[in-house]
Protein backbone atom coordinates (compact mmCIF):
# COMPACT_ATOMS: atom_id res chain seq x y z
CA UNK A 1 0.00 0.00 0.00
CA UNK A 2 0.85 3.24 0.21
CA UNK A 3 0.45 4.12 3.53
CA UNK A 4 -0.63 1.70 6.70
CA UNK A 5 -1.77 2.41 10.40
CA UNK A 6 -1.22 -0.31 12.81
CA UNK A 7 -2.99 -0.28 16.09
CA UNK A 8 -1.03 -2.95 18.28
CA UNK A 9 -2.64 -3.87 21.03
CA UNK A 10 -5.76 -4.40 18.56
CA UNK A 11 -3.73 -6.07 16.20
CA UNK A 12 -5.76 -4.22 13.63
CA UNK A 13 -4.08 -2.37 10.44
CA UNK A 14 -5.46 -0.17 8.09
CA UNK A 15 -4.65 0.47 4.41
CA UNK A 16 -4.86 3.14 2.04
CA UNK A 17 -3.69 3.29 -1.61
CA UNK A 18 -3.02 0.98 -4.17
CA UNK A 19 -3.64 -1.89 -1.69
CA UNK A 20 -2.18 -5.66 -2.41
CA UNK A 21 -2.92 -7.96 0.01
CA UNK A 22 -2.01 -11.86 -0.79
CA UNK A 23 -3.70 -14.86 1.31
CA UNK A 24 -1.00 -17.34 0.12
CA UNK A 25 -2.52 -20.46 2.22
CA UNK A 26 -5.73 -20.23 0.12
CA UNK A 27 -4.40 -18.34 -3.23
CA UNK A 28 -6.19 -15.29 -3.27
CA UNK A 29 -4.93 -12.21 -3.98
CA UNK A 30 -7.08 -8.89 -3.79
CA UNK A 31 -6.76 -5.32 -5.04
CA UNK A 32 -8.61 -1.58 -3.25
CA UNK A 33 -8.38 2.01 -2.65
CA UNK A 34 -8.41 0.94 0.83
CA UNK A 35 -8.42 -1.77 3.44
CA UNK A 36 -8.89 -3.04 6.97
CA UNK A 37 -7.48 -6.03 8.41
CA UNK A 38 -7.91 -8.01 11.73
CA UNK A 39 -5.39 -9.65 12.78
CA UNK A 40 -6.86 -12.30 15.45
CA UNK A 41 -10.33 -12.72 13.12
CA UNK A 42 -8.43 -13.14 10.38
CA UNK A 43 -10.84 -11.12 8.29
CA UNK A 44 -10.81 -8.25 6.10
CA UNK A 45 -12.58 -5.35 4.70
CA UNK A 46 -11.58 -4.13 1.00
CA UNK A 47 -13.31 -0.55 -0.10
CA UNK A 48 -13.07 1.33 -3.64
CA UNK A 49 -12.93 -0.51 -6.68
CA UNK A 50 -12.40 -3.90 -5.36
CA UNK A 51 -10.50 -6.90 -7.31
CA UNK A 52 -10.22 -10.48 -5.97
CA UNK A 53 -9.02 -13.24 -7.20
CA UNK A 54 -9.11 -16.86 -6.68
CA UNK A 55 -6.08 -18.51 -8.52
CA UNK A 56 -6.90 -21.86 -7.61
CA UNK A 57 -11.17 -21.73 -8.92
CA UNK A 58 -10.12 -19.82 -11.35
CA UNK A 59 -12.86 -16.80 -9.79
CA UNK A 60 -12.30 -13.62 -10.22
CA UNK A 61 -14.52 -10.58 -8.75
CA UNK A 62 -15.36 -6.62 -8.75
CA UNK A 63 -17.44 -4.88 -6.47
CA UNK A 64 -17.03 -1.34 -4.52
CA UNK A 65 -16.54 -2.95 -1.45
CA UNK A 66 -15.58 -6.59 0.48
CA UNK A 67 -15.29 -8.49 3.47
CA UNK A 68 -13.16 -11.03 3.42
CA UNK A 69 -13.16 -13.93 6.34
CA UNK A 70 -9.98 -16.03 5.67
CA UNK A 71 -11.01 -19.03 7.99
CA UNK A 72 -13.87 -19.33 6.25
CA UNK A 73 -12.54 -19.24 2.67
CA UNK A 74 -15.77 -17.21 2.29
CA UNK A 75 -16.66 -13.19 1.22
CA UNK A 76 -19.26 -10.66 0.77
CA UNK A 77 -19.64 -8.83 -1.91
CA UNK A 78 -21.38 -5.63 -1.99
CA UNK A 79 -22.04 -2.66 -4.93
CA UNK A 80 -21.22 -3.21 -8.66
CA UNK A 81 -20.93 -6.80 -8.25
CA UNK A 82 -18.90 -8.77 -10.92
CA UNK A 83 -17.95 -12.37 -11.22
CA UNK A 84 -15.93 -13.78 -13.85
CA UNK A 85 -16.28 -18.30 -13.59
CA UNK A 86 -13.33 -18.34 -16.13
CA UNK A 87 -13.12 -22.09 -16.54
CA UNK A 88 -17.21 -22.90 -17.07
CA UNK A 89 -17.46 -19.57 -18.82
CA UNK A 90 -19.86 -17.85 -16.61
CA UNK A 91 -20.03 -14.11 -15.66
CA UNK A 92 -22.73 -12.67 -12.86
CA UNK A 93 -23.97 -9.36 -12.11
CA UNK A 94 -25.73 -8.19 -8.89
CA UNK A 95 -26.08 -5.70 -6.49
CA UNK A 96 -24.62 -7.76 -3.62
CA UNK A 97 -22.98 -11.16 -3.24
CA UNK A 98 -21.36 -13.67 -0.72
CA UNK A 99 -18.92 -16.29 -2.06
CA UNK A 100 -18.05 -19.89 -0.85
CA UNK A 101 -15.00 -21.04 -1.71
CA UNK A 102 -14.49 -24.30 -0.62
CA UNK A 103 -17.85 -25.14 -2.18
CA UNK A 104 -17.45 -23.49 -4.95
CA UNK A 105 -20.51 -21.93 -4.47
CA UNK A 106 -22.02 -18.34 -5.02
CA UNK A 107 -25.26 -16.45 -3.55
CA UNK A 108 -26.53 -13.17 -5.88
CA UNK A 109 -28.64 -10.39 -4.78
CA UNK A 110 -30.20 -7.63 -6.43
CA UNK A 111 -30.86 -7.27 -10.16
CA UNK A 112 -29.19 -10.58 -11.16
CA UNK A 113 -27.72 -11.12 -14.68
CA UNK A 114 -26.42 -14.25 -15.39
CA UNK A 115 -24.09 -15.15 -18.64
CA UNK A 116 -23.45 -18.46 -19.84
CA UNK A 117 -21.40 -17.72 -23.07
CA UNK A 118 -21.02 -21.08 -24.02
CA UNK A 119 -24.43 -22.08 -24.63
CA UNK A 120 -25.11 -18.76 -25.37
CA UNK A 121 -28.25 -18.43 -21.95
CA UNK A 122 -29.07 -14.98 -20.56
CA UNK A 123 -31.14 -15.13 -17.23
CA UNK A 124 -32.12 -11.92 -14.82
CA UNK A 125 -33.44 -12.62 -11.58
CA UNK A 126 -33.99 -10.79 -8.25
CA UNK A 127 -31.63 -13.47 -6.66
CA UNK A 128 -30.07 -16.71 -7.61
CA UNK A 129 -27.76 -19.48 -6.33
CA UNK A 130 -25.10 -20.68 -8.53
CA UNK A 131 -22.97 -23.73 -7.63
CA UNK A 132 -19.99 -23.69 -9.91
CA UNK A 133 -18.90 -27.26 -9.59
CA UNK A 134 -22.30 -29.17 -10.26
CA UNK A 135 -22.37 -25.80 -13.45
CA UNK A 136 -26.17 -25.38 -11.98
CA UNK A 137 -28.13 -22.63 -10.86
CA UNK A 138 -31.23 -21.84 -9.28
CA UNK A 139 -33.26 -18.21 -9.51
CA UNK A 140 -35.38 -16.41 -7.81
CA UNK A 141 -38.28 -14.08 -8.22
CA UNK A 142 -39.20 -12.41 -11.93
CA UNK A 143 -37.30 -14.74 -13.41
CA UNK A 144 -36.22 -14.28 -17.10
CA UNK A 145 -34.07 -16.83 -19.53
CA UNK A 146 -33.47 -15.93 -23.03
CA UNK A 147 -31.87 -18.28 -24.90
CA UNK A 148 -30.11 -16.53 -28.20
CA UNK A 149 -29.86 -20.04 -30.48
CA UNK A 150 -33.45 -20.86 -30.53
CA UNK A 151 -34.67 -17.82 -30.03
CA UNK A 152 -36.99 -18.73 -26.99
CA UNK A 153 -38.06 -16.41 -23.85
CA UNK A 154 -39.14 -17.43 -20.56
CA UNK A 155 -40.49 -16.08 -17.48
CA UNK A 156 -41.61 -17.48 -14.34
CA UNK A 157 -41.52 -17.34 -10.72
CA UNK A 158 -38.71 -19.68 -10.09
CA UNK A 159 -36.01 -21.95 -12.43
CA UNK A 160 -33.72 -24.00 -12.27
CA UNK A 161 -30.98 -24.44 -14.60
CA UNK A 162 -28.52 -27.20 -15.76
CA UNK A 163 -25.53 -25.97 -17.91
CA UNK A 164 -24.26 -29.05 -18.52
CA UNK A 165 -27.55 -30.54 -19.63
CA UNK A 166 -28.99 -27.60 -21.30
CA UNK A 167 -31.89 -28.39 -19.36
CA UNK A 168 -34.23 -25.25 -17.62
CA UNK A 169 -37.06 -25.92 -14.90
CA UNK A 170 -39.43 -23.64 -14.67
CA UNK A 171 -41.75 -22.80 -11.69
CA UNK A 172 -45.38 -20.58 -11.20
CA UNK A 173 -46.73 -18.12 -13.69
CA UNK A 174 -44.61 -19.98 -16.40
CA UNK A 175 -44.50 -17.83 -20.23
CA UNK A 176 -42.47 -19.50 -23.21
CA UNK A 177 -41.71 -17.74 -26.62
CA UNK A 178 -40.66 -19.28 -29.20
CA UNK A 179 -39.87 -16.45 -31.23
CA UNK A 180 -39.13 -17.90 -34.70
CA UNK A 181 -42.00 -20.75 -34.67
CA UNK A 182 -44.84 -17.90 -33.35
CA UNK A 183 -45.44 -19.83 -30.54
CA UNK A 184 -46.60 -18.54 -26.83
CA UNK A 185 -47.27 -20.88 -24.03
CA UNK A 186 -48.73 -20.45 -19.88
CA UNK A 187 -48.59 -23.11 -17.60
CA UNK A 188 -48.22 -23.61 -13.56
CA UNK A 189 -44.74 -25.49 -14.48
CA UNK A 190 -42.30 -26.11 -17.36
CA UNK A 191 -39.25 -28.29 -17.97
CA UNK A 192 -37.15 -27.27 -21.63
CA UNK A 193 -34.87 -29.04 -23.32
CA UNK A 194 -32.17 -26.90 -25.20
CA UNK A 195 -30.51 -29.45 -27.67
CA UNK A 196 -33.47 -31.34 -28.30
CA UNK A 197 -35.75 -27.80 -28.80
CA UNK A 198 -38.22 -29.52 -26.91
CA UNK A 199 -40.95 -28.79 -23.55
CA UNK A 200 -43.11 -30.19 -21.11
CA UNK A 201 -46.07 -28.31 -20.30
CA UNK A 202 -47.84 -28.87 -16.47
CA UNK A 203 -50.63 -27.27 -14.53
CA UNK A 204 -53.09 -24.79 -16.83
CA UNK A 205 -51.48 -25.29 -20.19
CA UNK A 206 -52.69 -22.57 -22.49
CA UNK A 207 -50.67 -22.74 -25.89
CA UNK A 208 -51.16 -20.14 -28.71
Amino acid sequence: SDEAEYFKNEERMKLFGNVLINDSINKIQTESDEAEYFKNEERMKLFGNVLINDSINKVQTESDEAEYFKNEERMKLFGNVLINDSINKVQTESDEAEYFKNEERMKLFGNVLINDSINKIQTESDEAEYFKNEERMKLFGNVLINDSINKVQTESDEAEYFKNEERMKLFGNVLINDSINKIQTESDEAEYFKNEERMKLFGNVLIN
